[in-house]
């Protein structure tokens, strides 16, 4: 199929280097700290036990489930089809 009649890609994992480096650039132009509260740029997120920081999310040690377990939990199967929606 050409591309242009694809209008997303899955692109999983590849993008994390990608959220990174973005991450580090707005570190080094002093729009945010690696060091912040998670809640100080998404104030929708739920307070936890614990801060949660940009970094802790980086190096994927936030303590917050992947989104394939939460869909197991929920009752989901691995052959379902989801939205952007049921994943948000």
């Amino acid at each position: 199929m050409p591309r242009g009649l694809v209008p997303r890609f899955h692109t999983a994992s590849i993008s994390k280097q990608f959220t990174a480096f973005s991450i580090r650039l707005l570190e080094q132009e002093g729009k945010l700290s690696l060091d912040d509260d998670i809640r100080k740029h998404l104030p929708e997120m739920p307070v936890h036990e614990w801060t949660i920081t940009i970094a802790h999310l980086l190096h994927h040690t936030n303590g917050l489930r992947e989104q394939g377990a939460l869909l197991n939990l929920a009752g989901w199967r691995g052959d379902d089809l989801y939205t952007e929606v049921d994943i948000l």
